[in-house]
């Protein structure tokens, strides 16, 4: 008989996962790109679909390479009915492993060689995709930014409809990853139709918001296609989805993104968006209200702080985000760092001319968090960046405050423990 030899470190990480849980009760996540999930997401993920394979053929959900799908085939079209209804469009691929996976995609399959794209900097708050893409094949196209309003913290319309008319790009790339207010799609549009561009919108973090209709539908105001992550302002797996009303277009995306870029698309993730969407139709639209809700309090409440809160001029924040420009003698890495160990988990970030940090409310908000709480979390923030407090010292007080948000609102299963560890079989 083999001896088990990695018995213990497998176990190891067994017992890991389970003090990530338990710590991860006792913090406040305001990470702007999380969120958590129902138990019963959690448990569809956890469930034999996680062992199955599946490839469409000719990209046809009830036509297979391989068998035994005969419940799959089922789930998949609820799940593309649930998410056509949700976001009012025509036509959806859910196969995207994940919302870089589904972008990529939609860059592989519009922008050809020499062409070129528009999109928001990083340091605005985009994701500039470019760099991303050249690594999946060669690529030969030319990137160039859109004209940015760091007053408005927005795009600057004038100057992106000449940059536009310009430089003729084949493809132009809205949404980003931290961003305040609601790009202009429709006046990009205008422009982009004087040229013939097509509008792609990255909805990687505004997903959520814009299905529970507190974000504008992109697919509405002129974009050609929405993509997105389900696991953010969507409280959802992590996946990716691509969204069109146009339906030749969509099959391009299908033919970029199948075989080369997957060929199984994870269906433990595919049955568990279904449902997160099918609860989503249910509590979505009060949920996104109060995540927006929420942002705004924070917002309100760091700058009377005398945190330096971007976006004062047009109130703080339409989305589930907050951001800060942190003061030189405490940069945003270090500000998170500190935060991290007061058990208030967020991100940094660079951006123009300044550094700063990202803070988001969706899971604030999913575990029952309201303004009134929103106050208390910007005084445990400032205590650590503002007075510089001793971060153990916040971290118990986090640990006590959090107690009572150890439960999912919005849910078919409201007041359940969404972070509790799964135990199967009475297995412990």
């Amino acid at each position: 008989m083999t001896p088990l030899r990695h018995k213990r470190l497998a176990n190891a990480i067994k017992a890991l996962v389970k003090e990530h849980h338990k710590w991860r009760q006792g913090c406040i996540n305001i990470l702007a790109a999380e969120n958590v999930s129902s138990p019963s997401v959690r448990e569809i993920v956890a469930s034999d679909l996680m062992h199955r394979y599946s490839e469409y053929e000719a990209h046809d959900i009830g036509r297979r390479w391989d068998e035994g799908g005969r419940y799959v085939i089922e789930i998949e079209r609820i799940v593309e009915d649930a998410a056509k209804k949700l976001f009012n469009a025509k036509h959806v691929e859910l196969r995207p492993v994940s919302g870089h996976v589904a972008i990529a995609s939609v860059i592989m399959s519009m922008v050809g060689a020499g062409g070129r794209s528009l999109e928001v900097k990083g340091a605005n708050g985009g994701h500039e995709w470019y760099y991303i893409a050249k690594s999946l094949k060669p690529v030969s196209y030319t990137p160039d930014w859109l004209p940015f309003d760091t007053a408005e913290w927005n795009i600057d319309v004038d100057g992106a409809k000449r940059k536009i008319r310009d430089a003729k790009p084949s493809l132009i790339i809205l949404g980003a990853s931290f961003y305040l207010f609601p790009h202009p799609t429709r006046e990009i549009r205008e422009a982009a139709d004087d040229v013939g561009s097509a509008i792609v919108y990255d909805g990687a973090h505004v997903l959520g918001l814009i299905a529970g209709k507190q974000w504008p539908n992109p697919l509405d105001s002129g974009a050609d296609i929405l993509t997105g992550s389900t696991h953010k302002s969507f409280p959802g797996p992590q996946k990716g989805i691509v969204l069109s009303n146009d339906g030749e277009m969509l099959q391009q995306v299908k033919m970029s993104l199948y075989p080369g870029m997957l060929t199984n698309h994870h269906l433990m993730n595919v049955a568990a968006l279904g449902y997160a969407m099918l609860e989503f139709l249910d509590f979505g639209e009060a949920y996104s209200r109060q995540v927006v809700r929420n942002a705004k309090e924070l917002a309100g409440s760091l700058h009377e702080h005398g945190l330096d809160v971007i976006g004062e001029r047009n109130g703080y924040t339409r989305s589930h985000q907050v951001l800060l420009r942190t003061h030189p003698s405490m940069q945003g890495a270090e500000a998170a760092r500190l935060l991290d160990n007061a058990n208030i988990v967020c991100n940094k970030m660079e951006l123009e001319n300044a550094d700063g940090l990202r803070i988001g409310t969706s899971e604030a908000t999913r575990v029952g968090m309201k303004e009134s709480e929103m106050k208390e979390v910007a005084r445990f923030i400032a205590e650590v960046v503002v007075s510089k407090k001793d971060p153990p010292l916040i971290a118990r007080k986090v640990r006590a405050f959090m107690k009572d948000y150890a439960r999912v609102e919005y849910s078919y299963e409201r007041g359940k423990n969404p972070y509790e560890f799964l135990h199967f079989a009475g297995r412990r």
